[in-house]
């Protein structure tokens, strides 16, 4: 799991860049959650790192910590938190987001203690399609190990082969691979790659989308032959 340093807010259409060195992801046991989408929220007392270091040392003493019961746990905590837009957006005076768009989303990743496969599960906040309210959208399992949310759309032209973007993809993992293994040495190769993969795709959408997308990518990696969680900065 690996996401940019970056918080961005809207001001009249336009996103203007508040702040570097965001963490997006976060890890405890055998669980990865990452987020996309508000990261600070003064009218709500919503700082993210806060509400998550908050959230992940509530679920420490839960006795359920499989993947599906964190993120229905996040799901509801998220309910609590944003109850307040829900009323501004249907009096009209919520202005950052429209119909359908995505306030929030987390993704929250991770093993069972068995370790025999991969959870991963998508929650969100957004507003509603008709923009009188919003929507909570309830734990989402997703099976396909390959799963983006957030700022996406210079690194799918990467993937599906476009120019420029797409030869900027493998610049950057040439670049990028040396430093995954002198930094994760002890992963397998395999999950260097992919490590190495992930944070090229997200340094092409900063290099084009530098307004809403840090150039700096924090990831997050469970091993699971290991069963150890591992922490980089690229």
């Amino acid at each position: 799991m690996a996401a940019d340093d970056l918080m961005y807010s809207e001001q009249e259409g336009k996103a203007i860049p508040m702040a570097t060195g965001v963490p997006k992801v976060f890890a405890f046991d055998s669980i990865l959650i990452g987020s996309a989408g508000i990261a600070f929220c003064d009218p709500l007392k919503y700082k993210l790192q806060d509400w998550i270091t908050d959230f992940i040392h509530a679920q420490r003493s839960a006795t359920d910590k499989r993947p599906k019961a964190v993120a229905e746990a996040i799901h509801a905590k998220m309910r609590e938190t944003f109850e307040p837009v829900d009323a501004i957006v249907k009096q009209g005076k919520w202005k950052s987001h429209g119909p359908g768009e995505r306030l929030v989303g987390y993704v929250v990743a991770g093993y069972t203690k068995t370790f025999t496969k991969p959870y991963i599960y998508e929650v969100g906040t957004e507003v509603n399609a008709d923009g009188c309210g919003l929507r909570y959208i309830p734990p989402i399992h997703r099976p396909d190990n390959d799963l983006r949310i957030g700022e996406d759309k210079f690194l799918l032209l990467a993937v599906d082969g476009k120019e420029p973007q797409s030869s900027l993809w493998h610049a950057f993992f040439d670049d990028i691979l040396s430093g995954v293994t002198g930094t994760l040495p002890n992963l397998p190769e395999a999950l260097q790659d992919a490590v190495a993969s992930c944070v090229s795709l997200i340094k092409v959408e900063a290099q084009f989308n530098p307004d809403k997308v840090g150039q700096t990518v924090n990831a997050t990696v469970i091993d699971r032959a290991s069963r150890q969680v591992f922490f980089a900065t690229f």
